[in-house]
């Protein structure tokens, strides 16, 4: 979609084939066409946004129980194979995607919260690279 018609951008493509019921086109790029978008206009009212939000806002409060306590089992059954510590890393890793998208979702505004982010995502990637380099084995 073009970003400023708002129209479908046919940069790239042209129709291949066509018939009465199909448009078969080709591409010449590697866009990613699982976009999600809106393509007609429409508006959506107050208690719609509200109840989306509290879904969504749920939603992550139910992934981050139980992914929590999928790591409580773990670690309470001290399984420690690399299978389950695979496991437990995707868990952690998700948890805080999670949290990062809870505290983030509003923080369009406020500088504040970008510099958390910043500070999170960089201790993330700290840990994630000390973490690598202690396995490696010389």
């Amino acid at each position: 979609m073009h970003s400023v018609s708002r129209l479908w951008d046919h940069g790239g493509c042209h129709v291949a084939s066509w018939n009465a019921s199909h448009t078969r086109c080709q591409c010449n790029h590697m866009t990613n066409f699982a976009v999600l978008m809106q393509v007609k206009d429409f508006e959506i009212g107050e208690a719609e946004k509200a109840s989306l939000e509290v879904l969504t806002i749920m939603g992550c409060c139910g992934s981050i129980a139980a992914l929590s306590a999928t790591l409580v089992i773990l670690f309470w059954l001290k399984l420690r194979s690399d299978r389950f510590i695979l496991l437990m890393n995707l868990s952690t890793a998700i948890i805080l995607a999670q949290i990062v998208f809870l505290v983030g979702v509003d923080a369009t505004e406020f500088q504040v919260e970008y510099a958390t982010m910043f500070i999170c995502r960089s201790l993330i990637s700290v840990y994630r690279k000390i973490d690598q380099s202690s396995k490696l084995v010389i």
